[in-house]
């Protein structure tokens, strides 16, 4: 299932800016999240580099053995803070240098600002709709990471923002999320998979058999009941609850 997402309130640009000691018309490129190795720093850092007048900030903390001592960075940030970078940013970037099936929740977290955000097209990264993002190959090189960044600039973040609400919206995602549980539910493991399960052959057969009787029966409603509160109390704060 796609990784959730809503637009939060954002503090003003020119409010934020003013908070975080940044001029009116600086140009501001941000990476959100932990810098490691994974994430493309030092190809960063050379990439903004040759853009006159810009400047890097990487939003969050850093594991220092693994990126540039000379990576500009915020360091651990409160929640209100990392709000103000959001709404401070000219253009976000989040790169990837190999993968682990993850989502990045802080490219999310760009677009759902309203953010242009360039990413590379590597991983759960390279399904993004192409007119939600600015893609650049797996492995670009920092030329094209900066002809990238520009056009992220001039395009604007609306059509990422739109987007993630649309797609990304927690009601669409959890009805999904409902449906495939309820269609797991009310399916037959097929044969095929219980072939593949790890058991002993002396196994099989009661594996099987406890599986088969796991799905399809009819469900009653139940109450639970949170006895780490005293139960008469729990009891009329669920009622009340509904």
């Amino acid at each position: 299932m796609p990784h959730l997402r809503a637009a939060v309130p954002l503090p003003g640009r020119a409010a934020a800016r003013a908070a975080l000691g940044i001029g009116a018309d600086a140009f501001i490129v941000a990476s959100f999240g932990l810098a490691t190795k994974r994430k493309g720093a030092a190809l960063l850092m050379a990439a903004v580099s040759g853009i006159p007048g810009a400047r890097l900030i990487w939003v969050g903390d850093a594991l220092a053995a693994e990126v540039p001592a000379a990576l500009p960075r915020t360091g651990r940030l409160s929640a209100e803070d990392y709000r103000r970078w959001l709404a401070a940013a000219d253009v976000a970037v989040q790169l990837r240098e190999d993968d682990r099936g993850e989502t990045s929740g802080a490219a999310l977290d760009a677009l759902a600002a309203g953010l242009p955000l360039v990413c590379n097209a590597l991983g759960a990264m390279a399904e993004f709709p192409p007119d939600a993002v600015t893609l650049v190959d797996a492995r670009p090189d920092a030329a094209a990471l900066r002809e990238a960044i520009l056009a992220a600039r001039a395009r604007g973040g609306a059509a990422g923002r739109a987007w993630l609400c649309e797609a990304l919206a927690p009601a669409r995602i959890a009805a999904q999320i409902r449906d495939a549980l309820e269609a797991a539910w009310a399916s037959p493991v097929p044969e095929e998979t219980l072939r593949h399960l790890p058991f002993a052959p002396g196994e099989a057969t009661a594996a099987g058999l406890a599986l088969a009787q796991a799905g399809g029966a009819p469900r009653e409603r139940r109450l639970w009941l949170d006895m780490a509160l005293e139960p008469r109390a729990a009891l009329l704060a669920m009622l009340r609850e509904g």
